[in-house]
């Protein structure tokens, strides 16, 4: 499958965490009778499939967003209307019916995900267990789905924190590059990038005793000159493809 048919970009530019706006649409998302049927009944499947470790909690879901400049500052911002729903809803529209339901129908839980690189400029990729309910047994970077409507950079810190046991002060600097939408499950995707004053053993030591370790199965670091080959050659998530894009085009200076 080709990029272009697996992500795209909504917005692109260099965000920090004040360029963000949350309009918090008040109650929780609804969903038409048949939706909630096949809701549902993906929930019941997953929740009797004994390799699959899903729980239900809430999720922010994305009902639709705009850019613009800011007048004063010239910075580029992205405004958000949100509003409450659940994994359970999102799981049973976007994972398990992406391209049979309506946009209006889905679920549209909003993520985030970071490209890490470490002080010898090598960027970590991990090996997601197959036991989770998304992206699973696929590479990835570090990412997760927002449970409140907080920016993405800020979102990532707690992340990191969770999968890889990254300190606020082992950053040396973090930025978000943009908004996409993974098209296999058409979710949409904060694409940051976290460059941290940890070199790789440092990381792999606070990565044993990360929360989170068993997120990944296995984890390499990839030089930034090999990545575009590594993501080619495996199995690499899609959002996690447009996240080394935003990336690679941002060091570059594209």
């Amino acid at each position: 499958m080709n990029h272009a048919i697996e992500y795209q970009i909504i917005y692109t530019g260099i965000f920090s965490e004040a360029d963000f706006q949350f309009d918090l649409k008040q109650g929780k998302r609804s969903y038409k009778a048949s939706t909630r049927r096949l809701i549902n009944e993906a929930w019941q499947d997953a929740k009797l499939n004994p390799n699959l470790d899903i729980f239900n909690g809430k999720v922010i879901s994305l009902i639709s967003s705009a850019m613009t400049i800011d007048k004063d500052t010239g910075r580029n911002q992205i405004f958000l209307k949100v509003q409450e729903t659940d994994y359970k809803s999102f799981y049973g529209t976007n994972v398990s019916h992406s391209h049979t339901l309506p946009k209006t129908e889905l679920a549209n839980a909003l993520a985030a995900c970071a490209v890490v690189e470490t002080m010898e400029g090598t960027v970590f990729a991990g090996l997601r267990n197959e036991r989770l309910a998304e992206t699973s047994a696929v590479w990835h970077v570090p990412g997760g789905t927002l449970s409140d409507a907080i920016n993405p950079i800020d979102f990532m810190k707690k992340e990191l924190a969770e999968e890889l046991n990254v300190a606020e002060h082992d950053i040396k600097h973090a930025l978000c590059l943009g908004l996409a939408e993974n098209l296999v499950m058409r979710k949409p995707e904060f694409l940051c990038y976290f460059h941290l004053n940890l070199n790789e053993k440092q990381l792999t030591e606070r990565l044993l005793e990360a929360p989170d370790k068993d997120e990944h199965t296995e984890f390499v670091f990839v030089p930034m000159e090999e990545l575009q080959d590594f993501i080619e050659v495996h199995n690499f998530a899609p959002i996690g493809k447009a996240a080394v894009k935003s990336y690679l085009d941002y060091i570059s200076g594209k």
